[in-house]
């Protein structure tokens, strides 16, 4: 390839190369750095950078390690704002990365964990809905921590909503209750469950179904979020978001002035602990594991990570459910378990290591490594 004709050629060139040695090629590449190119490099699975990646960061050009399955994402962006995005990833705004990096860890979260597009996509959209000229946005971020906290909070992690999508809260009680309570006792896990909203629409679906069929239980949900601060311990709720609620539901629970609460046969049911799915504690002998508004954000070798921990903390034919939308690392793909059902909202997952998926001596040493520095990290977070 021409490196330095390529511009002459075309509009916006995206350069994608593979992590390795620098070679040749480096300064071909600068020359298109210089035409207003932007690179792409695959990143290592470890922790530091490729000496390719660190010889672009030494020459101050702009570029991005990502995933190699992330790669779709990012062209796109680059391809519908790709001024934004040449601004947000050139290394001298790597203090604006660094400031919201703090603000994630504020609240027990890694940064680096998300897909890069992700975090893109979440800041120009704050920034869009203040009306701002995307680099003078940029540019005062480097001096407005008020701003960092609320672009943080814009990305709604710990928010959530009663019965937002009420058919998958339908297809939850159609396809899943019945066999999870063919069991007399039951364990449920509800993670990342934030201000606790989608937590008690599960609850009071759940008691309902059991009240309904004359069903006698012992069950016991249990629910973890990154920030303990956000959960309602007491349960309690502004009455305006009553409305949120179907009347069938209302039933259970007590009104009081300008609050609602759960009656105390369901809040009886729920327990709380803070707790991070990359660094926390494994859980065990669960019959069914709700994993919602995660996955899909996270960079694929963390999905695995992840998906590695929690399925081996179900029961023997528990069952493991997240949103209809993820989409599962190509190697895993064995790893769903939907079979003949019809499931919209929800994918399946099969209980077992994870590792067992893994269809190549390659992909399983590389997975390998990722979970040993997820290890790593989570070590040093303890210290």
């Amino acid at each position: 390839m021409k490196y330095a004709e390529t511009l002459d050629s075309y509009k916006n060139v995206a350069i994608i190369l593979l992590a390795g040695d620098v070679g040749e090629g480096f300064l071909g590449v600068c020359e298109l750095f210089d035409k207003g190119s932007f690179c792409l490099i695959e990143a290592e699975s470890g922790t530091e950078s490729s000496t390719l990646a660190q010889s672009f960061l030494g020459a101050g050009k702009a570029h991005l390690e990502i995933n190699i399955n992330g790669i779709g994402d990012l062209l796109k962006i680059f391809f519908e704002s790709p001024e934004e995005a040449k601004i947000f990833f050139d290394p001298s705004n790597q203090i604006v990365w660094k400031a919201l990096s703090t603000q994630f860890e504020e609240h027990g979260l890694d940064l680096n964990t998300y897909k890069e597009d992700f975090i893109f996509s979440g800041v120009l959209k704050r920034c869009l809905s203040l009306g701002q000229n995307f680099n003078e946005y940029i540019l005062s971020l480097k001096e407005d921590p008020v701003e960092i906290s609320r672009l943080y909070d814009s990305f709604n992690f710990h928010s959530s909503e009663f019965f937002q999508n009420m058919p998958m809260y339908e297809e939850f009680r159609e396809y899943f209750l019945p066999e999870i309570f063919e069991k007399k006792q039951i364990k449920i896990w509800v993670t990342a469950c934030g201000t606790g909203e989608e937590l008690i629409s599960f609850a009071l679906i759940i008691f309902h179904y059991l009240k309904e069929n004359h069903l006698k239980k012992n069950y016991s949900l249990h629910a973890i979020d990154t920030n303990q601060n956000y959960f309602p311990k007491k349960f309690q709720f502004p009455v305006e978001k009553l409305s949120s609620i179907p009347k069938l539901y209302q039933q259970y629970l007590d009104i009081q002035g300008d609050f609602f609460f759960l009656k105390p046969s369901i809040k009886s049911t729920i327990t709380f602990s803070y707790e991070n799915l990359i660094s926390g504690q494994i859980f065990s002998d669960f019959d069914l594991i709700i994993c919602q508004n995660l996955l899909p954000h996270l960079k694929t070798h963390f999905q695995k990570y992840i998906l590695g921990r929690m399925s081996v903390s179900l029961k023997e034919k528990g069952l493991f459910i997240t949103e209809g939308e993820t989409t599962l690392p190509q190697d895993l793909e064995n790893f769903s378990e939907k079979g003949n059902m019809k499931l919209t909202f929800f994918e399946l997952l099969k209980k077992g290591r994870i590792s067992d998926y893994l269809t190549t001596d390659r992909i399983q040493a590389s997975f390998n490594k990722v979970m040993n520095d997820a290890e790593r990290i989570r070590k040093n977070r303890e210290r």
